[in-house]
């Protein structure tokens, strides 16, 4: 399967040969985490209302901020520090679950004042058991980033999938007891609690007595991983914190869902076209044309694969959803619809932004995520009397006016001229907007009333045309570097 896939990638002309060690693993385990996922939610929504999502959503925004924080940065470290002495690996595990337990005091402090401001509060309690994933989470990146140090792919892919996959188990067995917000809770703790087990296991013959003075190297090259990805998680969850604290956590219920699933059609098609693209545009920065050709295949392969993918969710959104999540998630068709459109127009960027970081210009790219975010939340907070429909046109808002600096910082650092690539776009483009039409009009007239499945069937047949009519036209013309 994963011969199969580096085959693929090569053809296509997205991964050069000599770089196509472990790709498979990597993209079988993401879309096999992100299945498990997927289907994991699918049957939760059908035993939890909408506000009990939200007060999930909203804690774990707030975990998810947190957990850079607790981690010092250490899994980075692991992968990115030169030579690992004798004992320290042992001593990231142990400082991991020390910042762990640190982090774990302060957190039941802060829930205690929240309790003690509002006794009434039930959820609080239920806060409290998830508290221990952040400490079994910081385990868990620890030990699992010696893997992807060593790039054991195979190892590390079926490490999370195991975790993910025991956590849904959990989850779905305690929400059909009836749990409540506990079976969000003691998933995302067997969640972590799983993956710490299954990584310190595959570490069993590198433990050895802890040695302080490999503390201070591992901090060297952690706290700076640990500012930037806790400035990333801010980023990444900055809207559901937002949303939470203005909208409350019915809104927030139904609007987390619904990027679940868009985020999950993210990682699963233009992550493995976009992450091992810019390595191959790095590499030919001295030559022109060997880049603009590479950056118009892949700029073509979002346009040709990754589109028909959201036109479908979102056009098949009032079909699947109700069918797959239940009726009172209906409200989450409309949000499911606006972060496909907003996804599908952060992806013509996409890839010339990871060149320009392969390129080095790694400042650039934060600086568009700093104006991306700031740009997003403002115009949140200034739509939010409008209720969710303030809240889907300022997320509409907020990437069309950002959409002019992305392409002026981004054209002044490529090494060719941005308009050629683009000027390929407007064919795909239409014939998406074809397909949109004949999938909206598909889900608006054909009877589902009995069931939606063959419906679906037929609507994801008809999306699957485009990429694979692209394909076989483009057999012989597209190939590897």
């Amino acid at each position: 399967m994963t011969q199969f896939f580096h085959l693929l990638l090569a053809r296509i002309g997205v991964v050069p040969p000599q770089g196509m060690h472990g790709i498979g693993w990597v993209a079988m385990a993401t879309w096999g985490t992100q299945a498990v996922r997927l289907a994991t939610l699918a049957v939760l929504a059908n035993f939890l209302a909408p506000n009990t999502f939200g007060f999930f959503a909203f804690a774990l925004a707030v975990f998810t901020v947190a957990q850079p924080v607790a981690g010092l940065g250490i899994s980075g470290a692991l992968v990115v520090k030169p030579e690992l002495q004798d004992g320290t690996i042992a001593t990231a595990l142990a400082l991991a679950a020390a910042a762990g337990i640190a982090a774990m005091a302060v957190l039941f402090a802060g829930l205690l004042i929240m309790r003690s401001l509002d006794p009434q509060l039930d959820e609080l309690r239920s806060l409290g058991f998830m508290i221990p994933g952040l400490l079994f989470a910081n385990i868990a990146n620890a030990a699992l980033a010696v893997s992807r140090r060593r790039k054991e792919f195979r190892k590390l892919g079926l490490a999370i999938l195991a975790g993910e996959a025991a956590g849904g188990v959990t989850g779905i067995a305690l929400a059909a007891g009836g749990w409540g917000i506990d079976s969000l809770v003691w998933r995302y703790v067997a969640t972590a609690a799983a993956m710490a087990l299954i990584g310190v296991s595959m570490l069993r013959r590198d433990l050895a007595l802890p040695r302080l003075r490999s503390i201070r190297g591992l901090l060297h090259y952690g706290l700076p991983v640990s500012g930037s990805e806790t400035l990333a998680a801010l980023r990444n969850r900055g809207d559901e914190l937002l949303i939470g604290a203005l909208f409350g956590a019915t809104v927030l219920g139904i609007y987390s869902i619904a990027r679940r699933y868009v985020d999950a059609l993210r990682a699963a098609l233009p992550s493995v076209i976009g992450d091992h693209a810019w390595p191959v545009l790095a590499s030919l920065r001295d030559r022109n044309a060997a880049f603009a050709d590479q950056l118009r295949r892949s700029l073509m392969l979002v346009a040709w694969i990754v589109w028909p993918a959201f036109v479908a969710v979102a056009a098949l959104a009032p079909v699947w959803v109700p069918a797959v999540l239940g009726t009172e998630w209906s409200p989450a068709v409309r949000v499911v619809r606006m972060l496909c459109l907003v996804a599908m127009i952060q992806s013509v960027f996409a890839i010339p932004i990871l060149a320009i970081v392969g390129l080095g210009h790694t400042g650039a790219r934060l600086r568009l995520d700093v104006a991306l975010t700031l740009t997003t939340l403002t115009m949140i907070g200034l739509l939010a009397s409008f209720g969710m429909l303030g809240l889907l046109s300022a997320l509409l808002l907020a990437n069309l006016l950002v959409l002019p600096y992305e392409y002026r910082v981004v054209a002044r650092r490529l090494p060719i001229d941005l308009k050629g690539p683009i000027a390929a776009l407007p064919i795909p483009l239409g014939i998406n907007l074809l397909l949109l039409v004949a999938l909206i009009a598909l889900a608006k007239f054909a009877p589902i009333a009995t069931s939606p499945w063959p419906v679906l069937a037929i609507g994801l047949a008809l999306a699957g045309t485009v990429p694979l009519t692209m394909l076989l036209l483009r057999r012989k013309s597209v190939k590897p570097e």
